[in-house]
């Protein structure tokens, strides 16, 4: 049953009962206001609230795209710049190492010691065919077109060098021509006391593999740093020993043999040293 108390309402003026009502739905109006407002706001705060976790949802996916991205490209990136920069090399799969040049006669043992060296060192590589060394000696003195030699001899690349020694000082230049049009492939000069040559030679051999991007087994490593003496006076001796060799009259074998065995003197365990003592008596 309705038991709510009833007023009645005369009219349309104003009066007490009238602004009372009008005051009741002002206030009721100010609250449903406010109640909207307050979800208004609401709403507000639940929608930045989302739109910020997407982003920040949106920003680490493209960070992780980004990273696999990186990864993935990595391997692609790297065998394009090899590819281009053998494109720049070419091909290199044979070499004449010809005599380095040395103006002063009585060190000539040291520049024919460093071209000997390097032939034996890169011939020792199974992906580089290297001109033997009598067919590079007959070159000594001479300055061939590296475009020649390619066609003469079927070689891709030529190495020359010029040895200079100033006192207990070293200085070799040394330069790889590609033989197919003849432009330098590479060029260095090392400037070093006399007794690292052994270094020097290393470090010419070293430098030639990288630059023709050989790829070399460890047993490789090891055979183009390979050394016969650590003892640069036997080293000496015996380079003079075989220069003195290679003029094949009696009178110089018996040079050849004196410094053979000075070697010998100075390190017992120098194998070429008693090759090239054999070679001295029985050729002498």
């Amino acid at each position: 049953r309705f038991v709510a108390s009833v007023r009645e309402i005369v009219g349309e003026g104003a009066g007490p009962d009238r602004e009372g009502q009008t005051e009741s739905l002002k206030s009721i109006d100010d609250r449903q206001s406010d109640t909207a407002n307050g979800a208004k706001s609401i709403a507000r705060i639940k929608l930045i609230e989302s739109l910020g976790a997407r982003f920040w949802r949106s920003k680490r996916v493209a960070v992780i795209g980004l990273a696999v991205f990186v990864v993935a490209a990595a391997p692609v990136a790297y065998i394009t710049w090899e590819s281009l920069r053998g494109k720049s090399v070419g091909a290199i799969n044979s070499i004449a190492v010809l005599p380095f040049t040395n103006a002063d006669p009585n060190t000539e043992y040291l520049s024919d010691g460093i071209t000997e060296s390097l032939i034996n060192s890169l011939s020792q590589l199974s992906q580089l065919k290297v001109i033997a060394r009598t067919t590079a000696f007959h070159y000594k003195g001479k300055d061939p077109d590296p475009r020649t030699l390619g066609r003469e001899h079927k070689i891709d690349a030529v190495l020359t060098g010029k040895v200079v020694q100033q006192g207990d000082s070293l200085h070799v230049q040394a330069d790889l021509v590609n033989t197919s049009d003849g432009s330098q492939i590479w060029g260095e000069r090392y400037n070093r006391k006399l007794s690292d040559i052994f270094t020097t030679q290393e470090e010419i051999a070293r430098q030639i593999t990288d630059r023709l991007r050989l790829r070399l087994t460890n047993g490789e490593r090891k055979q183009i740093t390979k050394r016969y003496t650590e003892n640069f006076d036997a080293y000496q001796h015996y380079r003079i020993g075989r220069n003195y060799a290679e003029k094949r009259t009696g009178e110089s074998y018996q040079k050849a043999i004196e410094h053979y065995k000075q070697a010998l003197d100075l390190d017992p365990n120098y194998a070429l040293a008693y090759i090239g003592l054999a070679d001295a008596y029985y050729l002498g």
